[in-house]
């Protein structure tokens, strides 16, 4: 019986330890789009000077996916003005793996990131010289739809130059980008003082589609976890089983010796 507890007791003990024991999650940057998928942005709110030009004029944005060829991804940008005339048409190329992209003059890429990234996931070339991570992952609602989406939060600070904060908020499954906000303080004696503050949202997409919620999220990215902690619980069960049944005595009783009748 002290045998069977202490093999018992192992069983759980490993049980324990090989649940708690975390997968190593290699990171890969791979498209979430295809082509055809688009996001309008709207909801423009200014206030102050702005870093893009004509924002505080801007009516909506148009970002559509044109192209997919491996890591690298080609949008378009359309738009229109408050005035009802055309914005400007602009091609943007970018690379989901090394972060690379024309629409910036250091040459990142803010507009879409890989799929499926997680919290401390480090997202390629976003700014150049900066290590920019994937601070939280959370379930927000956008268009009236429940979405597992990435958030980035960057504060930046020059002394005595400028101060910055962005907030980027990506969908998940496609990596496109969903709603940005942007706080810049100048303090430089050199230039005018001021504050700015910019942000824009989706107002209308085509990627949610069938995937729309954030439920499934989960489950594949933690399917590891998962299989690891069922198979774990499977054998540790057998083998408990097993030995039970070694263990287990017997309830059959002796048979009786018969009675004979001296005659």
């Amino acid at each position: 019986m002290q045998n069977l507890k202490l093999k018992t007791t192992i069983a759980l003990a490993l049980l324990i330890f090989f649940a708690s024991i975390a997968p190593i999650r290699a990171t890969d940057y791979n498209p979430g789009v295809t082509t055809g998928q688009w996001v309008k942005y709207g909801n423009m709110t200014v206030v102050g000077s702005s870093p893009i030009p004509d924002a505080n004029q801007t009516d909506w944005m148009k970002l559509e996916v044109t192209d997919v060829s491996g890591k690298n991804i080609t949008l378009h940008m359309s738009g229109a003005y408050k005035n009802g005339t055309a914005a400007p048409e602009q091609g943007i190329a970018c690379n989901i793996e090394t972060g690379w992209g024309n629409m910036t003059d250091y040459g990142g890429n803010v507009y879409v990131i890989a799929t499926n990234l997680q919290q401390n996931d480090v997202i390629p070339g976003m700014i150049p010289l900066m290590t920019i991570t994937v601070n939280s992952t959370e379930t927000r609602t956008y268009l009236s739809t429940d979405r597992t989406v990435n958030i980035v939060n960057l504060t930046m600070s020059s002394p005595g130059f400028m101060d910055q904060s962005f907030l980027m908020v990506y969908d998940k499954i496609s990596g496109m980008l969903l709603e940005v906000n942007v706080n810049i303080t100048i303090t430089s004696e050199l230039i005018p003082t001021g504050n700015t503050y910019m942000s824009f949202s989706a107002t209308d997409t085509n990627i949610f589609g069938s995937n729309a919620g954030g439920g499934a999220g989960w489950l594949q990215d933690n399917m590891l976890y998962v299989a690891t902690i069922i198979i774990v619980i499977i054998v540790v069960v057998v083998a408990a089983v097993i030995l039970m049944r070694k263990k287990k005595p017997s309830t059959t009783e002796p048979p009786t010796k018969s009675s004979t009748t001296e005659t």
